[in-house]
């Protein structure tokens, strides 16, 4: 990532030896190793206190182009392509590689806020910066996120379309991810706000625990909410089961940690069903899938050891309607955050 930004920022050629002929391939080659950075950089300093190294500002001011399409970029292309990607059509699905790009700036800055105190940050609580209002730190991040989403094809949605569709294309994993990273930043907004720890005759509301909202929500907004976070939890979770079993099996850190977030939500509505209104009639299920990936995931990586410890066994969950504030979910709960 080093040498390739001293390439871009050098006043004088880094390599004399080569020719000034301009090399489309090496320009195209060079675009997409730039993204591959720009991704990891999201997924390893999102919302982190280290600044990240490739922000989007800067991919601008060393104007690194935008990707070629993976058809152009197979079969071969001419100049002329590489100007047609300053303007083409980001919806496509064989334009799916730009899109999850984009889709990891959104991600890492819904993380940003997360990270940042989120509601607990210095006046986020006023009545301005509540997640309703137009123009919050949340709305700006939920609008740029549901832009991004309306921008694709139809075709790239989950699951309006299937995995096992994508897979014969080639594109299965493309997709995958590019659903995932539109459901995993729907739960970081969504669940910031939730209680963290409900009574199991609550329904869904803000926060229970200071700071406190300074204004009260308009009529629905808490269980559209609900319906979005829980809804993103299953789909994560069905995304993931239906790969495995077209032979996709992913085991990569962000699918992993995708996982197990969509896991302990299907957890949590699983134990409080009326956080949802009753709606998540295949939470149990969706746990268990998600449990399964993690047993698997954690002979892939180490890190999965601590979320496998985090979640009981399926066996341990099928409490009494009593049981639902035991210490038990208590130590969980509080392990996980």
């Amino acid at each position: 990532m080093q040498s390739l930004h001293s390439s871009r920022v050098s006043p004088h050629p880094l390599d004399t030896s080569q020719n000034n002929d301009t090399d489309v391939m090496a320009i195209a080659v060079e675009a997409r190793t730039y993204w591959a950075c720009f991704i990891m950089d999201c997924t390893i300093n999102s919302g982190t206190y280290n600044p990240r190294m490739l922000p989007m500002s800067e991919m601008h001011k060393l104007k690194v182009p935008r990707p070629l399409n993976y058809t152009d970029f197979a079969f071969g292309f001419d100049a002329a392509s590489l100007d047609h990607v300053c303007t083409g059509d980001l919806s496509g699905l064989a334009q799916s590689f730009e899109t999850i790009a984009t889709g990891f700036d959104i991600y890492a800055q819904a993380m940003s806020f997360v990270f940042n105190n989120g509601r607990c940050a210095p006046g986020m609580c006023a009545p301005e910066n509540c997640p309703w209002v137009p123009g919050s730190a949340w709305s700006q991040s939920r609008d740029r996120l549901e832009e991004w989403r309306k921008s694709q094809h139809e075709r790239l949605c989950y699951p309006q379309h299937s995995v096992v569709v994508h897979m014969t294309l080639g594109h299965g994993e493309s997709f995958i991810y590019l659903n995932m990273l539109y459901y995993l930043s729907t739960i970081m907004l969504h669940r910031e706000y939730f209680p963290f720890l409900p009574t199991a005759d609550l329904t869904p509301r803000g926060p229970v625990d200071p700071p406190l909202l300074e204004a009260e929500a308009p009529p629905g907004w808490w269980d559209e909410s609900a319906r979005e976070l829980f809804n993103a939890a299953e789909q994560i979770a069905s995304l993931l089961q239906e790969a495995s079993e077209c032979g996709i099996p992913l085991m990569t850190p962000f699918s992993g940690f995708c996982a197990f977030t969509a896991c302990f939500l299907n957890l949590y509505v699983f134990r409080f069903p009326r956080m949802n209104l009753n709606r998540s009639s295949k939470a149990e299920q969706l746990m268990n899938w998600g449990l399964e990936y993690l047993e698997e995931f954690q002979n892939a990586w180490e890190l999965a050891g601590g979320w496998v410890k985090l979640t009981p066994p399926p066996t341990s969950l099928k409490l009494t309607e009593q049981d639902q504030n035991d210490s038990e979910l208590i130590t969980l709960i509080q392990k996980s955050n």
